[in-house]
Parts: structure tokens; C-alpha cells; sequence
């Protein structure tokens, strides 16, 4: 069986470094780079029920491989006994089958349509207010690992949709967000976010409804830069509204923001970040605890 599983190892690596085309314009959010990644080692894992804990000789293969404008990223785990036998557990459901995908990802952001499936990062609604960079990857392996969802489609006349789903396995955070061009250049964003689950612990009576609309302005746009003046109004339904007001410089090198905040205390802007599925459960209490407590605004 070790000898069957080192010849997948340098099937897989072969065959990534053949399908794989160097030329493709990689994504600014793919979540590591094109390399191929081995690993050896043991581990005790539960026996189940009525069995005791049992030691495994783990091996671990994680190619990356790209074609056109697809970029797939596996992280295939065998574990082994002392007999040579494999872990059938690892291999009998259809949470095992999502286990094993790292992220598939097509096409980058500005294309007409894209797909990110499984580790996700730096997934922005807008102007971020309300989701700004968010991932999915940040509590693993800490706590299990989330396949998550995030698919656009850009329709005609610049409209378009996108949808948002942390875990397809076990759902607790959506987010859907529409996009309208009612003039020239102006973009109105309408978007809506529900987390169902903001304590964590698989049984909360209250869920975090986030309404959102946010208008943005050019006020000179060309191929690599623009400047943009935006407005962002937003409210977690049972709780507080929040209000920004900015302006956006676009550079080939990344965005430099400036903007004026005012929003309610039980109202947190960009609540959806990167840090979210650590910190979810402290922001949800933060809110309960400071509701009624006045309001803040200031430059940032």
C-alpha cells in the first residue's frame, strides 16, 4: 500500500507539471502558490466507538495545477496502518470528496463571470463596508476545513450578481449582492448577508440579518486607474445603521481609500473580514453588549 501511494504521489506531481500552463494570468486571491507540496509523518487518530485512538502513518500530496483559466488545488491525506491497510473513513462520504479539494478557481474577479470553490480569500462586496476581504481558510486547521462558494456573473449592460456561501458542507454565513448601472458609469450595489449561526456553537436561536446599498461615482476612470467617489448605508436588521462617505484612488498597484464614517454602536463596519471566522462570535457579543450605547463617527 505505501509503495501503491508514492507512485499517486509522482503520478499526480507528473501530471501537474504537464497540464499545468505557465502563461495563465494567476488570480491576486489564489491562496498559494503553483507548487507541489509532499509530507510524511504519523498521527493518532479516534478509533470510534468503543475502539481505542490508533496510530496512522500519514502521507500528504498537494498538487496545484492550471489550465487556460482554471486553477484547481487538491490536499489529498492517506493514512496507512502498521498492516499496510488504508483508512476507508477518510474516503465514504461526500464530506470526505469535498475534504480533499483545496480550492478550484476560474477566471479573477474582473471577468465577466468566476468561480472560486473551497478556500476562499479576499472576497469584497463593493466598497467593502460590509464584507471586505473575508475568508473562509483563516480558522483552519484550528477547526475543520470550509469549502466555501463564491460565484459571479457580470450581465449585460454591466449589471450583475454575486453569490456567497462560507461552507457548502455546513452553511451558517450566505451572502448575495446585486449590481445595477441605472446611468453612465454610476454603479448602485444592493446586498444582503445573513449569518445564522454568530455564537458558534450549532444552536443559536438569533440570526444577523446585514442590508446594505452602496452607489459609486467616477469621477475619471481609464485602462489601469481611476478615481471614485462612493456612499455606503447599511443596517443589521434589530440593530444599528451605518453610514460612509469616501473617495477612491485605483492604481495599478492596489486602492488608497479615504472616508468618513458614522454608524450606531451596535454597528460595525466591514464585519466580515478576513479575521471573521476567528473573531465572528466576539463581534456578535460586542454588538449585544454596546446596543444603545451612542454612536461614533470619524475619518478613516
Amino acid at each position: 500500500m505505501r509503495f501503491a501511494i508514492i507512485i499517486i504521489f509522482l503520478t499526480t506531481w507528473f501530471s501537474a507539471s504537464a497540464f499545468s500552463d505557465k502563461k495563465a494570468l494567476q488570480p491576486s486571491d489564489l491562496p498559494d502558490s503553483d507548487r507541489l507540496i509532499l509530507g510524511y509523518g504519523a498521527t493518532t487518530l479516534d478509533g470510534g466507538l468503543n475502539q481505542p485512538d490508533k496510530l496512522w502513518y500519514e502521507y500528504r500530496i498537494k498538487p496545484r495545477v492550471h489550465a487556460r483559466r482554471i486553477w484547481l488545488g487538491l490536499d489529498l491525506t492517506f493514512h496507512v496502518d502498521e498492516q499496510n491497510r488504508l483508512r476507508s473513513e477518510d474516503w465514504d462520504g461526500w464530506e470526505d470528496i469535498l475534504d480533499k479539494l483545496d480550492y478550484l478557481y476560474y477566471n479573477t474577479h474582473k471577468d465577466p463571470y468566476f468561480l472560486r470553490l473551497g478556500r476562499l480569500h479576499e472576497v469584497t462586496f463593493g466598497t467593502g463596508f460590509l464584507v471586505n476581504r473575508y475568508s473562509n481558510a483563516t480558522s483552519y486547521p484550528l477547526h475543520e476545513k470550509k469549502v466555501g462558494l463564491d460565484l459571479g456573473v457580470r450581465l449585460p449592460f454591466d449589471d450583475g450578481v454575486e453569490l456567497l456561501i462560507n461552507d457548502l458542507d455546513a452553511a451558517n454565513l450566505y451572502g448575495f449582492r446585486a449590481e445595477f448601472v441605472p446611468l453612465d458609469l454610476v454603479t448602485v450595489g444592493l446586498s444582503y448577508i445573513q449569518d445564522s449561526d454568530p455564537e458558534r456553537n450549532n444552536d443559536s436561536f438569533e440570526s444577523l440579518h446585514f442590508l446594505g446599498i452602496d452607489v459609486v461615482t467616477p469621477v475619471f476612470k481609464k485602462k489601469t486607474t481611476g478615481l471614485y467617489v462612493y456612499e455606503n448605508l447599511a443596517k443589521i436588521l434589530d440593530y444599528g445603521l451605518g453610514f460612509s462617505s469616501g473617495l477612491k484612488w485605483e492604481i495599478p498597484c492596489g486602492d488608497i481609500c479615504g472616508e468618513y464614517r458614522y454608524y450606531d454602536s451596535d454597528f460595525s463596519p466591514s464585519y466580515f473580514n478576513e479575521y471573521y471566522e476567528l473573531d465572528g462570535r466576539r463581534k456578535y457579543y460586542d454588538l449585544r453588549a454596546l446596543r444603545d450605547s451612542g454612536k461614533f463617527g470619524g475619518y478613516f
